[in-house]
C-alpha cells in the first residue's frame, strides 16, 4: 500500500512540477516549486523501502534545487 501511495504522490506531483514550471506566466509557475516539495516525501520514501541509496542521494540534490527555487521564487523580496 506504501509503494502504491508513493508512486500515485510521485506521478501527481512531479507531473504537476514539471507542467507548472513550463508555463510563461509567473504568478502560475512559481506554484511548480511548491508542487516539488510536497512530492518529495513520496520519492525518499519510495527510494528506502527500495534501498537505492544513490537515488537517495540524487534526491538530496533534488531537494536542494527545490528549495532554492522557493527561495528565488516566493521568500526573497522581489527586485
Amino acid at each position: 500500500m506504501v509503494k502504491l501511495c508513493c508512486q500515485i504522490g510521485i506521478l501527481v506531483f512531479g507531473s504537476l512540477q514539471i507542467f507548472l514550471l513550463s508555463l510563461k506566466h509567473h504568478h502560475v509557475n512559481k506554484w511548480g516549486w511548491i508542487a516539488g516539495i510536497i512530492g518529495q516525501p513520496f520519492f525518499i520514501v519510495a527510494y528506502i523501502k527500495a534501498r537505492q541509496w544513490g537515488l537517495v542521494l540524487l534526491w538530496c540534490f533534488y531537494t536542494y534545487a527545490i528549495l532554492q527555487g522557493i527561495w528565488n521564487h516566493w521568500i526573497r523580496p522581489a527586485k
